[in-house]
Formats: C-alpha cells, sequence, structure tokens
C-alpha cells in the first residue's frame, strides 16, 4: 500500500515582507543571501515581480500569529558584518529600505558615496532602480 504525501504548503510572506523581498532580488548579492530570483526584471511596475525562492535559511524572518512570515530587522542586522565592506553595504541599504528612522537609531548608518565608490554595477543598478521606483515595504 502505497502512501501519497501531501506536499507542504508555502511559507506565506506578509505584504511588507514580499515587498522587500522584490527590492532585495534586484541586487545579486542580496537576491543570493535572501535565497531569491527575479524571474522577469523588466515585468510592469504595477504587477509584483515573480520570484523563484530558493531553500536556503532565512533565520531573520519570523512567524507571526497569523502564520504569515514578516521581516525581523534586528535578526537580519546580526548578519551586517559577517560578509565583505560592500556587502555589507548592500544590507545595511535593505536596513534603510524597510525603515530608515529604525535604521538611523540603531546606528544601521548607509552612506550611499561610500558605496557607491566600491559596489559594482549590478548592485549600483539595484539601488538606482530603487531610486526610480521608490517602493516602500
Amino acid at each position: 500500500m502505497s502512501t501519497v504525501t501531501e506536499p507542504k504548503p508555502k511559507a506565506k510572506l506578509n505584504k511588507a515582507t514580499t515587498l522587500l523581498f522584490h527590492i532585495a532580488a534586484r541586487s545579486h548579492v542580496l537576491a543570493e543571501q535572501f535565497g531569491i530570483d527575479l524571474i522577469d526584471p523588466d515585468g510592469p511596475l504595477e504587477e509584483e515581480p515573480l520570484l523563484e525562492y530558493r531553500n536556503v535559511p532565512r533565520p531573520w524572518l519570523e512567524q507571526r500569529p497569523n502564520g504569515e512570515w514578516s521581516f525581523d530587522p534586528d535578526a537580519y542586522a546580526k548578519t551586517i558584518y559577517s560578509c565583505s565592506e560592500y556587502t555589507s553595504h548592500m544590507r545595511l541599504w535593505i536596513l534603510n529600505v524597510w525603515n530608515p528612522n529604525a535604521a538611523k537609531t540603531k546606528g544601521w548608518t548607509f552612506d550611499l558615496f561610500k558605496a557607491l565608490n566600491g559596489l559594482d554595477q549590478g548592485n549600483r543598478e539595484a539601488i538606482a532602480w530603487f531610486l526610480k521606483h521608490p517602493i516602500w515595504p
């Protein structure tokens, strides 16, 4: 007798976290850390871009009582300096996108000019895209 195993339901991110993932997906550094691939970067802005989620640990997500998962900036901030200097700039950038006031209060300062001095073209383009299309989580 064979038993059929039901597929595990996918975890559902809350709206703000989903939006943050879409912003992060435009940076190859953040996309790798978040475990996502942007399927259609040139899709219409009115629609959420398609993402493919890889099976990677995301210890900076926390499950809410309603079952949705949310970005935890304090847990994420623990990763800021466990990487190269310019990867660190991108991590600080996404924390400032998430909540600039909280980032400032906690000392998670993103220096745009210092970052631009050494970021590769792909990460500069991710920041430029966000500046052209400022969507907020």
